[in-house]
């Protein structure tokens, strides 16, 4: 295992941390913090977030989840993320008494939008643990290149832009967006 000389933390520990105003997340243990968002990220989560309620008005399919939510995807070293916006299908949704803590294993789908702060070392690394984690639609919004890049277990990545449409099928049928108009 690579460590950076600083020690590894777990979530417990994380979860323990005094609230300052910043977001963290785990990777293989290493603290990554994250200061608020600007303006425009978080207008793009929450056109994401606002569009999959479309796809699913009742709920009937699962769950949508914003970005404070953090999801435990392994152990020893512990990776906990927290996703700009992510869906859980009905099935995995835990019940209301159970929720306590972070959530288990990857969303089925998980949107990072891309902040300028994120490297693509990092990047790489989180989408490979959605993956291998559960994920079955990880998609990167970059709001600089207004593109997505969509990342479907076992396929190629595709990359998206303009007029081209941006779906969550199978996962969320209904959910069908032109790439434009997430960065309007």
């Amino acid at each position: 295992m690579f460590t950076t000389g600083q020690k590894l933390m777990t979530a417990e520990e994380l979860e323990a941390l005094p609230d300052d105003g910043n977001r963290y997340e785990l990777l293989e243990g290493e603290l990554l913090t994250m200061p608020p968002s600007s303006e425009s990220h978080g207008t793009i989560a929450g056109r994401i977030m606002r569009r999959m309620t479309l796809a699913d008005p009742d709920g009937k399919l699962g769950e949508i989840i914003s970005a404070d939510a953090g999801f435990k995807l392994a152990v020893d070293p512990d990776t906990l993320l927290a996703p700009d916006a992510a869906f859980l299908v009905r099935a995995r949704v835990r019940p209301p008494g159970e929720k306590v803590g972070f959530g288990r294993g990857s969303p089925d789908i998980a949107v990072e939008v891309l902040s300028p702060s994120n490297t693509a070392s990092e990047m790489n690394r989180k989408v490979d643990y959605y993956l291998r984690t559960g994920s079955t639609l990880v998609w990167l919004v970059d709001p600089q290149g207004e593109v997505v890049t969509v990342y479907e277990r076992g396929k190629e990545p595709r990359f998206l832009r303009g007029d081209d449409e941006l779906s969550a099928a199978p996962i969320l049928p209904a959910f069908k967006c032109r790439v434009a108009d997430l960065f309007v």
